[in-house]
């Protein structure tokens, strides 16, 4: 079947009164949506490009249309091609020239195409508005300069994100948080001026963002586009600040959002935060802003537990029923918070049960108990049954198995500067350690005095035993004990000793010399070490006089053989990146969690 096709004319308009409005002209459609982007000055607008200025209409315009036009429905007899649309934009720009390349339009068409699975066109035309917009909600220069730019939703992962920043790395934040609706704009304040007094003060700023359609509801809620809007305002505020980041902080299984059933189509399993997501907004964002841009998600290697349990950390657990997961926002109400029945609310619960905070997540913010409570709708117990049957295929399968069941890992493994081999354990890693927490929260639900309810997820998952021969263990952040790791330094007996590891010597000893000298100079600079310099491939290679792929070989190395000296010594292995942190674009450093030093070499 062919896919639906809409072609979308696009508008700034400016009223008589002076409020301005986003329009779309489709066919006989006209729909307008309003946006405000508040508490910013005018001190950080001035550095602001008109090519910003389009970036954020443009991405404007793409949620209002993904908004409006319709796709299948859930039950789609086509094998999923009514899900798909083919959607043109015709957009006025203020930097035209820019924004005809060819290769600026297929940067912004393959983003989007990814995280929608729709198939994206532009035409841009010449906007001669030189004017500010007026949905740039103008405050007082208080003369926040921020650290970071965080994107926050007011789930457990913003949340968790906003604290690591604030409290462990002791920076100032501007958190950039987008509604659409107002429950979800008081609940997002309401979390940042309760996590404001565990924090130093004037270490927030918070960026409201609201996009709201006008008139009759809107038809269609899958939202795919939203994350490429969100980041747009994120990657934006990012740059009048003068940085070059932005952060998602989002657990790895969703990130991943591998599908819990056969039956999930395409797109129908959200991209947001996918690592392919994330490789096509730095590619546009580099374009955009001229520059090396980066959209990073420091938490795409742990676990929704392992989040709670840096929330728990950092003495702000009190103000987790503060935060909102639930996926089903028109369903909120003051009462039930949470729906109970999606992925969003299953994910929460668990971690609370698997980290022993059932108590401090109220259950009767639910709606209904997301893993004893009666699932009515044939498809909720569908995605309950996917859910638990997906834990045990993480625990039970081999690496080879789950990579040809779940082909979304494949693309994962190219956008990492890391082997591929070292990517897919890591992956592995983070799956089965997800599995264990879902089916152990699972095995002794079904062994509570009051037993579930026949048809709720406990009881659907069928009998869950124990792992034989030992008690279960809640998850632990994978970098728990990184800042517990000493380096020491020896350059001329060319060795390097890891506390509580060992010894190691030869090329490891020169490749971790080589990073050492990254590393402490940046501190001569005074950086403070989580700002310390990164080295590319390329720049460690020529360091080394190796090529390449000889420095990824030789990093691999390195990981296996901490791996095993701490297993000799019966110690729990550091995570890959506790001593050689990487990121993509940006190559490899020593982890700023460490302390490092440096032998005296003096007879």
């Amino acid at each position: 079947m062919p896919l639906s096709e809409w072609h979308i004319d696009c508008a700034l308009v400016v009223h008589s009164d002076g409020k301005e409005d986003l329009t779309l002209q489709i066919g006989d459609i006209r729909r307008a949506a309003t946006l405000h982007i508040e508490h910013l000055s005018k001190a950080l607008l001035a550095d602001l490009s008109p090519r910003a200025l389009d970036l954020i209409e443009v991405a404007a315009f793409v949620y209002a249309a993904d908004s409006t036009l319709p796709r299948g429905q859930t039950s789609d007899p086509g094998l999923g091609s009514r899900w798909r649309r083919r959607l043109t934009f015709q957009i006025p720009v203020r930097d035209h020239s820019f924004w005809r390349q060819d290769t600026v339009r297929r940067s912004i068409a393959n983003v989007l195409s990814f995280l929608s699975d729709d198939d994206y066109h532009f035409e841009f035309t010449p906007n001669r508005i030189d004017e500010p917009p007026r949905y740039l909600g103008f405050a007082p220069d208080t003369g926040f300069s921020a650290d970071e730019v965080l994107m926050f939703s007011g789930g457990l992962d913003s949340f968790a994100g906003a604290l690591e920043e604030t409290i462990s790395r002791n920076r100032k934040v501007a958190l950039v948080s987008h509604h659409s609706a107002t429950k979800m704009e008081k609940a997002q304040k309401d979390l940042i001026k309760a996590m404001s007094a565990h924090i130093r003060p004037g270490s927030l700023l918070h960026v409201p963002v609201c996009l709201q359609m006008k008139g009759r509801g809107l038809r269609e809620s899958t939202h795919r586009s939203r994350s490429f809007f969100f980041a747009v305002i994120g990657m934006v505020v990012a740059r009048m600040f003068g940085l070059s980041r932005t952060c998602f902080y989002e657990n790895g299984i969703v990130s991943l959002n591998l599908p819990p059933s056969g039956q999930a189509i395409g797109a129908r399993v959200t991209r947001s935060t996918h690592p392919k997501a994330l490789t096509g907004f730095r590619d546009l964002f580099s374009r955009v802003f001229d520059g090396d841009m980066r959209v990073d998600n420091p938490f795409i290697w742990k676990t929704k537990a392992e989040v709670v349990e840096v929330i728990r950390a950092s003495g702000a657990a009190d103000l987790i029923p503060l935060t909102r997961s639930c996926a089903h926002i028109r369903e909120m109400t003051t009462v039930h918070p949470h729906c109970g029945r999606c992925s969003q609310c299953v994910d929460r619960r668990i971690a609370m049960l698997s980290l022993g905070l059932g108590d401090v997540d109220p259950i009767l913010d639910y709606a209904v108990d997301p893993v004893l409570g009666r699932r009515e709708k044939v498809e909720e117990k569908e995605q309950a049954l996917g859910y638990v049957e997906n834990a045990r295929r993480f625990i039970d399968e081999a690496p080879g198995e789950l990579f040809r069941r779940f082909g979304e890992l494949h693309r994962v493994l190219a956008e990492f500067d890391e082997p591929p081999d070292a990517v897919a354990r890591r992956l592995c890693g983070l799956l089965r350690r997800h599995g264990k927490g879902v089916l152990e929260v699972v095995r002794k639900s079904q062994t509570e005095d009051e037993p579930p309810h026949p048809e709720s997820m406990a009881a659907l998952a069928g009998p869950i035993e124990a792992a034989p021969g030992r008690a279960f263990v809640a998850p632990r952040p994978e970098r728990l004990s990184t800042k517990q790791i000493e380096l020491v330094i020896d350059p001329r007996k060319q060795e390097i000793a890891i506390r509580g590891i060992g010894v190691l010597s030869g090329v490891s000893a020169v490749l971790i010399a080589a990073l050492a000298e990254t590393h402490l100079r940046s501190l001569a600079k005074g950086l403070r070490p989580e700002d310390c310099e990164f080295t590319n491939a390329a720049q460690l290679a020529k360091r080394l006089e190796v090529q390449e792929p000889t420095v990824r070989r030789r990093i691999e190395r390195f990981r296996k053989m901490v791996r095993g000296l701490a297993l000799e010594k019966s110690a729990e292995p550091p995570a890959d990146d506790a001593i050689i942190e990487n990121l993509p674009w940006r190559g490899y450093r020593l982890n700023p969690d460490m302390r490092v030093f440096k032998a005296d070499t003096r007879d």
